[in-house]
């Protein structure tokens, strides 16, 4: 069951198009999975306007790999207008996998990826990687945070704690 606190924090969201980025624990993958179906409800609403039987509000994938081919990269950047071919523009959550960018942060192809979400402001995107045991996903949310503005939560057993870049405690928003 979802709560009511969790709820209206996904209401903000959605009016807002607040951009996040999950830290993904093993133990909390069910309550990612429930936040991504919850996020493409609230997209599906009725207050979001007409919406086709066959067109998609979710598109999950994973980044190429840094040493990828341009091909890849060009693919994976038209893939949500390719989703929904008889509209004009792609306007659900898409989820970016970034596990394979823990070890460099740095590198040029986020960069792509930034001034795409940035170029892309009718989408709501939800970054994430998986957790790997050192700061390296930690340090990887955080720049992709300092870059595009996205908000920072981890999904563990307990649910999703979001991270506050002003205070030092988290809030915490589970099932």
């Amino acid at each position: 069951m979802i709560s009511e606190e969790y709820k209206e924090n996904l209401m903000h969201n959605k009016t807002d198009k607040q951009n996040e980025f999950i830290i993904l624990c093993e133990e909390g993958f069910e309550f990612f999975e429930a936040h991504l179906r919850e996020k493409e409800s609230m997209l599906s609403g009725p207050s979001i306007g007409r919406k086709r039987a066959d067109q998609r509000n979710l598109l999950v994938l994973s980044y190429p790999g840094p040493k990828e081919e341009n091909e890849d990269f060009n693919k994976f950047f038209s893939s949500p207008d390719n989703l929904n071919p008889f509209c004009n523009s792609y306007c659900g959550v898409f989820a970016v996998e970034l596990t394979d960018y823990v070890d460099c942060p740095e590198s040029p192809r986020l960069a792509e990826l930034f001034g795409f979400i940035r170029d892309r402001k009718e989408m709501t995107f939800v970054l994430f990687a998986m957790e790997d045991g050192a700061d390296g996903v930690s340090k990887l949310a955080d720049r992709v945070s300092r870059k595009t503005g996205c908000k920072v939560a981890s999904s563990t057993e307990r649910g999703l704690e979001w991270k506050n870049r002003h205070e030092s405690r988290n809030k915490t928003f589970g099932y």
